[in-house]
């Protein structure tokens, strides 16, 4: 029933269809809403009038003049903003505002004639039809703007007499602690500081499946709690969350434009002169002004400019919702030629932490003697015999024994010992007085005054330890002793992750041709490491520096991605041809220094941005090839008269919305990526 209750309470904190719509609105400037609303005003005033007159004429043929002078009016009307435009326009030099420059000279040309319908009529229809495509890419972006709303609610503060205060998130500052009921939306980035819950943290991190957070735990802005009350100290609020970091970086990328269209652009200056060249050639030809009138029209170039925006929306949208940060449209002109790949070791292919992996008892180990001397620390803690838990065997015992004084630190092997103990289920009360030695090992004395070390082997053989020479394997290595007395010897590995291997071969499938591992490690962990995922090359005991060389000499031979955690890795991943950064130790670096970020640690979002990236790039090329054949083909028909400067305003969106449609064909095949 509460898993039940925490379920619904969750989906009904998801956003209403009034915060949609709000959200949806607050994406247009008030500039932008002015203009938008004084193009509809002189739409409807316009078009009314339009319609009065044309009525006038056809009832009362003998009033012409007069019906004439409302059709002025309304001509007056609708034109009048768009000559505004295009006079403001011309004068800034803004390349956006071709098109509002070529329906401009059609209608002067319309005035000319005294031809007022159509004067009244083109830029009747052109207002509406870029109405509805700009409320289509309105709504490609909603996703990006859901994004953005998620932090926008009140929290609650704890302050320092206990009490909670509810305040607007925007207002906390980090290190202060807020609490977090079952079923609420998390509105900060921050560190579990008590409780433990369930989060749902894939609105930002790409998870599919709920996270256990726990003590030391980070949860992010966008996530939602499910299932327990959690206190959270503030870490990031506002454009500091991760999710800010999202908004910030998709509004960034969407501006910025594929090198293809940046090289057309460049030529844009031009475009106009050489349609007004057209039309006139076509005007001293014809001696037709509808005909020229025509070819300034369908000359719009409408198409064009919607050919990357509506791609890099859907591709930003559905790269945010797996849990990737896109700081530019770089990666999409680089990651379709990328050969090369290079990856950090510790924290981007390993897990960063070390595990047990085998142990060796002393020769002449006690096991009786031992095991008598855990149960004895078990019945004086008062935990009971009957819990269940491994039995005190082998191996059992020793890491047991080891767990009494690794559990008074925090060091990577000692942590792994804990967690090993842990797994195994063996509770044992630790030892009250642990003392850590810097580069040596932890030494700890028992109730009866034995001595214990666990540690290098060096430190124990120098207190008089007998230390035996265990077989060299890759990893860590560290040995526990009472007194004088050696008891065995445990060996450590930092793992792969369980999916590496599978991104790797998945990016083979893809055209990377080779990949690299480059570390600061020790060479025969990188080997172990390196075999263990079948990559074509190991480089250990390399400095950021070192780093940033290797990249430099990969590049030269083929497009190469860096992936890395961010610190050491900064560098090279600035360096790359394409940059990903992983949020582990450095996420803040990672933003500045990479091209992508990868909000989870799985590695298997690198074949999903590649093909995402490649789709992209593929639908921008199509539009750019639609947009600019399709406007040829009109510029030519207008040219040799056969299309009406009315059909023209109307066949000229055909191409703007091929291009919609195509763009948005990316957010179908989301699912197939």
């Amino acid at each position: 029933m509460q898993v039940t209750t925490n379920v619904d309470t969750a989906i009904s904190a998801r956003i209403t269809e009034n915060e949609l719509r709000s959200s949806l609105e607050s994406l247009l400037t008030t500039k932008q809403r002015r203009t938008i609303a004084v193009k509809l005003l002189s739409v409807f005033v316009g078009g009314g009038l339009l319609l009065v007159g044309v009525l006038y004429k056809f009832f009362f043929p003998d009033q012409r003049a007069l019906a004439d002078v409302v059709t002025l009016i309304a001509a007056t009307i609708v034109s009048v903003p768009v000559l505004v435009s295009a006079a403001r326009g011309f004068v800034l030099k803004d390349s956006k505002s071709i098109t509002d420059q070529l329906v401009a000279a059609a209608i002067l040309a319309g005035f000319a004639i005294q031809n007022y319908e159509v004067v009244t009529l083109v830029p009747l229809l052109m207002v509406i039809s870029h109405f509805f495509e700009e409320r289509s890419v309105l709504g490609a972006r909603q996703a990006v703007e859901n994004l953005r709303k998620l932090h926008e609610q009140n929290v609650r503060r704890i302050l320092p007499s206990g009490e909670l205060d509810e305040v607007e998130a925007k207002r906390l500052n980090p290190g202060e602690v807020v609490r977090i009921f079952a079923g609420e939306r998390i509105q900060i980035d921050g560190v579990v500081q008590s409780g433990r819950s369930t989060v749902d943290q894939s609105s930002v991190t790409g998870e599919s499946l709920p996270v256990t957070v726990m003590k030391d735990s980070g949860v992010f802005a966008g996530g939602i709690n499910l299932s327990g009350m959690i206190d959270v100290r503030v870490t990031g609020i506002g454009k500091d969350t991760a999710i800010g970091k999202i908004f910030a970086l998709m509004k960034n990328a969407e501006e910025s434009k594929p090198r293809f269209l940046r090289l057309l652009e460049r030529y844009s200056a031009s475009y106009l002169p050489l349609v007004m060249l057209v039309a006139l050639l076509v005007l001293l030809v014809s001696k037709d002004i509808q005909r020229a009138m025509s070819v300034l029209i369908v000359a719009c170039p409408v198409a064009f400019v919607l050919a990357s925006p509506g791609v890099m929306i859907a591709a930003l949208s559905i790269a945010s919702k797996n849990g990737v940060l896109i700081k530019n449209t770089r990666f999409l002109e680089v990651c379709a030629e990328v050969k090369n790949l290079i990856l950090d070791k510790t924290g981007t292919v390993t897990y960063g932490k070390l595990a047990v992996s085998e142990t060796v008892l002393s020769e002449d180990f006690d096991q009786r003697r031992w095991t008598t001397f855990l149960e004895a620390r078990k019945v004086k803690a008062a935990i009971s015999l009957s819990e269940e838990g491994a039995k005190l065997e082998g191996s059992n015992t020793l890491v047991a024994l080891a767990s009494l004084i690794s559990a008074g630190s925090r060091h990577p092997v000692s942590f792994a010992v804990t967690e090993e103990a842990a797994k195994r289920g063996l509770k044992f009360p630790a030892f009250e007085n642990i003392e850590e030695i810097a580069g040596c090992g932890l030494l700890s004395t028992d109730a009866e005054g034995r001595i214990w070390r666990f540690g290098r082997a060096s430190w124990l053989r120098e207190c008089e330890v007998e230390v035996p020479e265990l077989r060299d394997s890759a990893g860590s290595k560290s040995f526990l002793s009472v007194d004088k007395a050696y008891l065995g010897g445990f060996f450590m590995l930092d793992h792969a992750k369980t999916e590496v291997a599978g991104a790797i071969e998945k990016l083979r499938g893809l055209g990377i041709e080779r990949a690299v591992l480059l570390t600061g490690d020790r060479k025969e962990e990188a080997e172990r490491i390196g075999r263990e995922l079948a990559l074509d090359a190991i480089i250990p005991e390399v400095l950021p520096e070192e780093k940033l060389a290797v990249v430099n000499e990969e590049k030269k031979s083929r497009k190469t991605m860096m992936v890395g955690d961010g610190i050491n890795d900064a560098l090279a991943l600035s360096a790359a041809d394409v940059g990903v950064a992983l949020p582990g130790r450095g996420a803040d670096i990672s933003l500045q220094s990479a091209d992508l970020v990868l909000l989870s640690e799985n590695l298997s979002a690198l074949p999903f941005v590649i093909n995402l990236a490649r789709k992209a790039h593929t639908i921008i090329a199509e539009n750019v090839l639609v947009g600019v054949g399709f406007s040829v083909t009109m510029l030519i028909l207008a040219s040799l008269g056969y299309i009406h400067p009315l059909v023209g305003a109307l066949l000229h969106n055909v191409g703007a919305i091929f291009v919609v449609f195509n763009s948005a064909r990316l957010l179908r095949l989301a699912d197939r990526v």
